[in-house]
């Protein structure tokens, strides 16, 4: 079975896996810092627009990865990007 599977699909699936972990971990690092600077209010602008680069980026590297993943894994065609392919 491995043999049937290009070497680019294979790339553009641990492609999106990497962008997925590296989601992860900007995502999850919120609640992280959010315990460590618990009740420290200094420098609150900054602070807020940091956390909210970090969950929006993760955020959207998770779902861009999964699409990555999803094309790398079924093919174009399995994936849904093409409808009706000959």
């Amino acid at each position: 079975m491995t043999s049937q599977i290009s070497e680019g699909r294979k790339t553009l699936y641990y492609f999106g896996l990497a962008l997925m972990i590296i989601g992860g971990i900007l995502f999850f690092s919120n609640f992280v810092i959010m315990a460590l600077n618990f009740g420290d209010f200094s420098d609150m602008k900054d602070s807020a627009q940091n956390f909210l680069l970090r969950a929006v980026g993760g955020m959207g590297l998770l779902i861009v990865g999964g699409f990555l993943r999803s094309i790398g894994s079924r093919g174009l065609a399995g994936s849904g990007v093409l409808l009706n392919p000959d």
